[in-house]
């Protein structure tokens, strides 16, 4: 059960261990919300932080695939289900080279953070792949996609989880995406 910031350290520290961007979004959060926190009891007895911050889902997957030189190259994709205690996922797909698992928990925290402070009937998500989008062909980018989405769309619906362009996908990407 975590009681206080001290805490709350301590449990990042045990669960999510390699994770510091994670842990920047959450401690950034709990700085705005802990005297809130503190001042109800409630709060702690159901154990309502920890609940807060675990995502529901993490999917991680590899997305083996072939550049236009015959080569078989291996990326790794992501999709974080953070939240979807008021309605479906709803978060980006990042293609980038920084994306990794940490990254992705902390976008999907904020993700359901700001669905929640904007009113919006959805819950967080976010997904990705570790890959320059910049420096591949259009036949490139195609069969990435297939593989990437091949292993994705087990995940998604829109009733389950709406993803979207971010980073690297946009609306050309996103028509692949969804073909």
């Amino acid at each position: 059960m975590i009681r206080d910031s001290s805490d709350l350290e301590q449990y990042l520290e045990t669960y999510h261990a390699q994770h510091s961007e994670f842990h920047q979004a959450v401690l950034s959060w709990y700085s705005h919300i802990a005297d809130t926190y503190l001042s109800d009891p409630e709060f702690c007895k159901n154990n309502v932080l920890t609940r807060m911050i675990e995502a529901d889902r993490v999917v991680r997957f590899v997305v083996p695939w072939r550049d236009d030189d015959g080569q078989v190259r291996v990326n790794h994709g992501w999709r974080v289900q953070h939240s979807n205690n008021i309605g479906p996922y709803k978060g980006g797909i990042r293609f980038d080279p920084t994306v990794t698992e940490s990254v992705l928990k902390f976008l999907a925290f904020e993700q359901t953070s700001k669905n929640i402070l904007t009113g919006l009937d959805l819950g967080g998500g976010k997904g990705g792949l570790d890959i320059e989008p910049r420096d591949l062909s259009i036949g490139e980018m195609e069969r990435v996609i297939t593989v990437y989405m091949a292993e994705l769309y087990k995940y998604i619906g829109p009733d389950v989880d709406v993803p979207a362009g971010d980073i690297g996908v946009g609306t050309k990407e996103v028509a692949m995406l969804f073909n």
